[in-house]
């Protein structure tokens, strides 16, 4: 008896199929040679969906990966600017102290 090529189907299909199987198996009543038969396809069936849905999450992985690379290359960073910047804030909220205080003064 020869297997069947299941790599063909898509995803869908072999969720749909399994789901089929699985229907029949609980139909066949004491029919053992098609529970043993249904059976075998059935994890035939499972083990394929399992490899192309492995399959397609490494691929979805190294996607987001590519993705994740590219922002990381587009955000410079610098953190001596961060520092001038810091440096800067200081000063400016300081300098509004002193305003304040000389308003506060005047009155």
């Amino acid at each position: 008896m020869c297997k069947p090529k299941y790599s063909s189907f898509q995803s869908d299909d072999l969720v749909d199929m399994i789901s089929t199987t699985v229907r029949k198996m609980n139909k066949s009543g004491d029919d053992l040679r098609r529970q043993v038969l249904l059976n075998s396809v059935g994890k035939t069936l499972k083990s394929e969906l399992g490899r192309k849905q492995r399959k397609l999450r490494r691929n979805y992985q190294v996607i987001m990966s590519q993705i994740y690379a590219k922002r990381a290359e587009s955000v410079p960073e610098t953190p001596e600017e961060t520092q001038d910047d810091l440096l800067d804030l200081d000063d400016f909220f300081s300098s509004l102290k002193s305003v304040n205080s000389a308003s506060d003064y005047h009155k």
